[in-house]
């Protein structure tokens, strides 16, 4: 006889193995107590919805560099004629002037440089071949031996460069002087350019290896 009983004292002794039909009593059907084979896997799901960005994340190492790029296209030839005309003279040795008083003297600049379309035929100045615009640069350190007014100028054909003149009142003190610049003006062809000093007393006006005095002149067009 089959029964409830029987069955559940059956699955307790036999300590949860499986059990077949010859254990139990009649007409009880067969029955397993214990778990069966793992079934095989399912279908894979369909996939979620996407999820939010991420936040960004820290910025990689830089990479190689790249490689030259080719070279660019030669660019046009430049002028080949350069300045039109250029001269220049200077002084860097121990010299002395004796100054009159209300005269003009010129500085003694007795060395020249390359020259182009100028000449020095006139001692300690430049004169000028071509009539033009010019660029004149000019510096000059001396001593003098007694307090006065003094008159620095670049002058063309004798006559001072306005934008060149520069008038200086020393004192005991402030014997040593300074006339240094710079000017652009036309000048015509023929022109004799010099730097000049006239002091308002009788005195010596002194050059010596630190007391460079120069005077450069370019032609612009």
């Amino acid at each position: 006889m089959c029964n409830d009983i029987t069955y559940r004292d059956f699955i307790n002794n036999n300590n949860g193995y499986c059990c077949s039909s010859q254990y139990i009593p009649k007409p009880c059907p067969c029955v397993c107590c214990c778990r069966g084979p793992r079934g095989a896997t399912g279908a894979t799901g369909p996939a979620g919805e996407t999820g939010p960005q991420g936040d960004t994340g820290p910025q990689g190492d830089t990479g190689p560099q790249g490689a030259t790029g080719p070279q660019g296209a030669t660019g046009p030839q430049g002028d080949t004629d350069g300045l039109d005309a250029f001269g220049g003279l200077f002084n860097n040795l121990e010299v002395s002037l004796d100054l009159v008083a209300g005269t003009p003297s010129v500085a003694p600049m007795p060395f020249t440089t390359n020259a182009k379309e100028v000449s020095y035929a006139v001692g300690n100045s430049i004169t000028v071949e071509e009539a033009g615009t010019y660029y004149i640069a000019y510096s000059m350190y001396a001593r003098f031996t007694a307090a006065a007014t003094l008159i620095f100028a670049v002058r063309s054909n004798g006559t001072n460069i306005p934008a060149a003149t520069n008038t200086v009142t020393v004192t005991a003190s402030t014997y040593g002087v300074n006339h240094v610049g710079n000017t652009i003006v036309q000048l015509p062809a023929g022109a004799v350019v010099d730097i000049a000093v006239t002091s308002s007393v009788n005195q010596t006006m002194s050059f010596d290896e630190s007391s460079l005095v120069t005077l450069n002149l370019f032609k612009l067009d």
